[in-house]
């Protein structure tokens, strides 16, 4: 197992989500978290005995980077040197945090960090702890979890998230929505939303930095976190691999295959979605655990395609949703919500359509259900009317039954 990181395998949604808004005044040390059910968990899958014990006949190489793959002699080269030979092999590189839109002085390194790793999380947390503001630049799902869970741990910390888009979530929600979620996201935690802000420049003002935008506004804060969307991890790979060229990733087929013996997993991988008919790269748990699986099977020979259709989560301060399939603002949407009232978007539901069929969906309100929707997507039917759409999801809790209430007496 070669990784670029020094910690055994992780948890990473936890980073930017449950350890932000843990009771834990130690989380940093401890890490440790609750899970949206209530479940205490660390963020180790498990810990280092119980790993080393389990898995004996694997070796752990730590801080390490695969440079080159020799396809044709099954050969992986370190940055060390190293050379390792393969029968089998699977990537699972994941995505690198994309670099920052404008260069960044040496004065100005110590204000400055990008937001990917266990590591990551630990530095943030102890600086959050030690300065008065800090500037969140990324408007899509990493910048938004990471500026409610800071504004949600530190009450004395000026949170501001910026990004070069006219609302938050702008490329995920329809603009009504974007505008409503951060409206809440103000007014509940304090985040203070800075859109449209295209940077210029920065450079190093006393102890912090000031961000020079381009409309002329400066911006002065003690640090900077980069949390725009990442990129694939695949620098490796150019060389003797195919890359999907709209998607990015490793292409690869119905077995997770990209070469013979080699394999993909993951936020890198490039596959072909047989619910939506394309290929897609997904960058979620759900979908990281279901490849991973899938690749490991059939590398010990089982050639079981990848049918799995990947759900996704996140939680922004208050405001917390489950998504399936594709979620691009620039197609159609038709909204259902529970209350029609505008200032009440607690339960519904954002379908996207392209052509008139639902290719994603995300949830609000109704934990659980968004998987519901695979069969509704995979039939490809096209909705043509939005009366068609109230009945995809039920909002209502199931009503107990009288048994089950006989039983709690």
């Amino acid at each position: 197992m070669i990784t670029a990181e020094e910690h055994l395998p992780y948890a990473r949604p936890p980073l930017s989500k449950e350890l932000w808004t843990s009771s834990d005044s130690n989380v940093n040390e401890n890490l440790h978290f609750k899970t949206r059910e209530g479940i205490e968990q660390h963020i180790y899958f498990e810990d280092e005995e119980s790993l080393m014990k389990e898995n004996p006949n694997v070796e752990w190489l730590f801080n390490k980077r695969v440079v080159d793959i020799d396809v044709r002699r099954h050969l992986i080269l370190l940055d060390d040197g190293q050379i390792f030979e393969y029968s089998k092999c699977l990537i699972a590189s994941g995505c690198e945090p994309s670099p920052p839109p404008i260069p960044i002085p040496e004065d100005c390194l110590d204000n400055v960090s990008s937001f990917k790793t266990l590591n990551d999380f630990k530095h943030l947390e102890a600086k959050s702890n030690k300065i008065k503001d800090i500037v969140i630049f990324g408007g899509e799902f990493l910048g938004s979890e990471l500026a409610c869970g800071l504004a949600h741990r530190r009450e004395n910390l000026k949170v501001r998230q910026m990004f070069p888009e006219a609302t938050m979530m702008a490329n995920i929600f329809p603009q009504y929505l974007s505008e409503h979620v951060s409206e809440r996201i103000k007014n509940e935690i304090g985040v203070d939303f800075h859109p449209n802000a295209k940077l210029e420049r920065i450079e190093k003002n006393g102890e912090g930095v000031v961000l020079h935008l381009e409309n002329g506004e400066r911006v002065e804060t003690d640090h900077v976190v980069f949390a725009t969307e990442p990129e694939p991890s695949i620098d490796f790979a150019l060389k003797d691999l195919e890359i999907d060229p709209i998607n990015g990733g490793i292409t690869a087929n119905a077995e997770l295959e990209t070469r013979s013996d080699l394999f993909v997993a993951g936020d890198v991988l490039s596959y072909y979605d047989m619910t939506l008919k394309r290929r897609r790269r997904v960058e979620h748990y759900d979908h990281a655990l279901n490849t991973g699986e899938t690749a490991a099977a059939n590398m010990k020979g089982k050639k079981m395609p990848y049918s799995h259709f990947p759900t996704f989560w996140s939680e922004m301060g208050n405001v917390s949703f489950e998504g399936v399939g594709i979620t691009d603002s620039k197609l159609e949407t038709v909204s259902v919500w529970q209350k029609t009232d505008s200032k009440n978007l607690e339960k519904g539901a954002v379908y996207y359509l392209d052509n008139k069929k639902i290719v994603g969906a995300i949830v609000f309100g109704a934990p659980g259900k968004s998987h519901l929707l695979k069969s509704t997507i995979g039939y490809g039917l096209p909705y043509l009317d939005n009366q068609d759409f109230k009945n995809l999801i039920s909002f209502e809790k199931p009503k107990e039954s009288k048994e089950s209430l006989e039983s709690q007496d």
